[in-house]
């Protein structure tokens, strides 16, 4: 039971073999809309769409994302659990100028620790392509801590921070205090950063 809760207080980009995850990801300047199937215990077929709408002219991003999304390394023990994901695949930018179009690739990086009391991870993901004038980059930290440990079925609550940085936007980078919520296998994630700029992220899996 104790691995089964550590493995649900993460949203895996890999989850269990023949599961699907649903999450989605909005702030004012930012969505980020995914569903996965997990086919191999260490493999999943992901779609996503990505919107960024970027300070810089003709750099704003809306695209629609296909990629493999790979556990590199899993360390289980006793009441913890520590991963490693990468996450690669092949986007086309919606919005097309004279100076940003055509096909990008996306890359991921994914480093998390979980215990049933805290969590801790490192993302990182970029979009690389010639016909863009910078690349577009983004990472993310964050550290959780649970007030109490619940059971599968019960309400688990986490206090989480988050320090995140976006490449082309202004105000960066970010610290956003947040609340998640889990219950079973439906997560939600509300916060406002230091200057009042929304996060809001909901995920299911099954």
């Amino acid at each position: 039971m104790i691995l089964l809760l550590i493995g649900s207080v993460y949203a895996h980009p890999v989850t269990f073999k023949g599961g699907t995850a649903v999450y989605s990801i909005h702030r004012p300047k930012m969505t980020h809309f995914q569903v996965n199937y997990t086919f191999h215990r260490h493999a999943a077929i992901a779609t996503s769409y990505l919107r960024l709408d970027l300070d810089g002219q003709d750099q704003d991003v809306q695209a629609p994302i296909f990629h493999v999304n790979a556990l590199i390394k899993r360390w289980n023990q006793i009441g913890s659990q520590g991963n490693i994901y990468g996450i690669a695949g092949v986007g086309y930018n919606l919005i097309n100028t004279s100076k940003n179009t055509g096909l990008f690739a996306y890359t991921g990086l994914q480093l998390d620790y979980e215990t049933p009391r805290i969590y801790t991870a490192i993302q990182g993901f970029s979009l690389l392509s010639s016909n863009m004038n910078e690349i577009p980059y983004g990472a993310r930290y964050r550290f959780g801590i649970a007030p109490y440990v619940a059971d599968y079925d019960e309400l688990q609550i986490w206090m989480v921070g988050q320090l995140d940085h976006m490449s082309s936007m202004s105000f960066q980078p970010r610290f956003t205090p947040m609340i998640r919520l889990f219950y079973k296998t439906v997560l939600w994630e509300m916060g406002h950063d230091l200057k009042g700029i929304y996060w809001f992220q909901m995920m299911s899996h099954f």
